[in-house]
């Protein structure tokens, strides 16, 4: 969990892991790597952590705007929240929701946590 993205697809987010970081990430890879500093809701794969969570998406109308490339498993410039649930076989799934202005919450996306 951090505050920096190690990869982002919004002009906003960037990429700015110190490199004892991304060094540490490279030699012991958790399953999923979560941040903010973005202005959406991203799910992206890499090599290591193969699943990387950017959940800046805390405002309505941002005007972000979301690059999908070939890493981008969901992106969206929306409100919302992220959940990630976890089996007792170990299995686990990312679930996406975004919220509406009256505080609604829907789920638009869901995956395996690879």
């Amino acid at each position: 969990l951090g505050h920096h993205p190690t990869a982002s697809r919004d002009p906003h987010g960037g990429t700015f892991p110190p490199r004892a970081l991304e060094s540490a990430l490279r030699v012991d890879p958790p399953l999923l790597y979560a941040s903010g500093h973005g202005h959406g809701l991203q799910v992206l794969t890499a090599p290591a952590p193969r699943n990387l969570l950017v959940i800046g998406g805390g405002s309505f109308e941002n005007g972000a705007s979301i690059a999908w490339k070939d890493d981008t498993r969901f992106a969206t410039a929306a409100a919302g929240f992220m959940r990630v649930d976890l089996e007792e076989d170990g299995s686990g799934r990312i679930l996406v929701f975004t919220v509406e202005a009256d505080g609604t919450a829907r789920e638009v996306w869901q995956g395996p946590l690879d």
